[in-house]
């Protein structure tokens, strides 16, 4: 994971930060688990900010295919607590 991706998901703190902050900037989640409590998106960056490709698993979505191999994107894996604020959060390298 190289350092703009880390930069770009700073907003997201432990413990702090919350759902709707979450939503709010990176849109709906790329897949749900465990009736919402975890929330995933696919991600990459663009300059600094950060990229989102929303409607995966279904069909897939051109954006993402036409990023180059070297940074084809990563899962951003979220889990909340039962006060809906992030309880931890997780890049895991996307698989194509």
């Amino acid at each position: 994971m190289g350092p703009p991706l880390t930069q770009a998901t700073t907003f997201i703190q432990d413990g702090q930060t919350t759902r709707e902050q979450v939503l709010l900037k990176l849109g709906i989640p790329s897949r749900q688990f465990e009736a919402g409590r975890i929330l995933a998106w696919r991600v990459g960056t663009a300059g600094q900010d950060l990229v989102t490709v929303s409607d995966y698993p279904g069909e897939p979505d051109l954006r993402y295919n036409s990023w180059p191999a070297g940074s084809r994107g990563y899962d951003l894996i979220v889990v909340f607590d039962g006060s809906d604020h992030v309880q931890t959060h997780n890049l895991v390298p996307a698989r194509r």
